[in-house]
């Protein structure tokens, strides 16, 4: 048996295993717990193995060396830890927004402006302030942070909209339901699955808290995100045509942040539908 044989054979035996912890607890429902049913509860800790690192070497042809893949591990970031979420949120402009989303080197006050911006959303979302379940989940090696994504229960108008998560608005019956959002990676950990690794981490938050379904929100125009959220089986439902971004363009010489309009894209994954067998390997 080849060094890949055995390693398949012992990596499909741990994502059985897997597959049936996910599926032993009954989901509250039909897929969208109402807000009184809800059990106000950080995630779980989880975390990635070198094993999984070395299988998604060999998809791209290589098998790397455990000692030379560091182990990443994803875990829910405390509520009341600020410092840490300012943390994530420098983290996330500099991974996310000064590489996909500009077209010229922001300036260190302007990343620093960004940071603070990111971080009062961050807290909003993500620090408790809310009476509804959210997660931020981190992945670290060491006390590196190299991965980020954000869990949250969104209100969803019938126009499909997402409305101000305000107490008029939550006692107003909008549909609540998760959403995945803030996912970056820092560009020397990409091509290694992390980004895949983040978005079971938050599936398997949002089966904790009882339901059955994860919406997020891609730009129409970052084509590795969706080549991603379509492998893992995520699906359009809805498109936003009068959206708005933020952008770094090239200006009089410097760099300015500039609104632009851009299309985001809804898409939905049914969690309650079992992985297929070679589902995680992406074949």
């Amino acid at each position: 048996m080849s060094r890949f044989d055995a390693l398949l054979c012992i990596a499909l035996a741990i994502h059985f295993a897997q597959t049936i912890d996910a599926f032993s607890t009954p989901f509250v429902g039909s897929g969208r717990p109402a807000l009184s049913q809800l059990q106000f509860k950080p995630a779980i800790c989880l975390g990635s193995t070198p094993l999984g690192d070395r299988l998604a070497g060999h998809r791209r042809g290589s098998i790397r060396a455990t000692a030379t893949a560091p182990s990443v591990v994803i875990e829910a970031n405390p509520e009341s830890d600020t410092q840490s979420l300012k943390t994530v949120a420098e983290f996330f402009v500099a991974a996310f927004f000064q590489d996909y989303k500009a077209e010229a080197t922001l300036s260190r006050e302007q990343l620093k402006r960004l940071g603070g911006e990111q971080f009062a959303d961050m807290r909003q979302r993500y620090g408790g302030y809310v009476p509804l379940p959210s997660a931020m989940l981190v992945a670290r090696t060491g006390e590196e942070i190299v991965g980020c994504a954000g869990l949250e229960i969104a209100l969803v108008s019938q126009n499909n909209k997402l409305m101000p998560k305000t107490r008029a608005n939550i006692e107003a019956g909008y549909t609540a339901r998760p959403l995945l959002a803030n996912l970056a990676v820092s560009p020397n950990f990409r091509r290694q699955g992390l980004a895949r690794q983040l978005c079971i981490a938050g599936e398997d938050t949002v089966r904790s808290w009882g339901y059955t379904e994860l919406l997020l929100l891609v730009e129409s125009a970052n084509e590795p995100a969706l080549r991603l959220y379509k492998s893992l089986g995520y699906s359009e439902v809805w498109r936003d045509d009068t959206a708005t971004a933020s952008k770094a363009v090239p200006y009089a010489g410097t760099v300015a942040l500039q609104k632009v309009q851009v299309c985001n894209i809804a898409m939905r994954k049914d969690l309650t539908k079992k992985p297929g067998l070679f589902g995680m390997f992406g074949f």
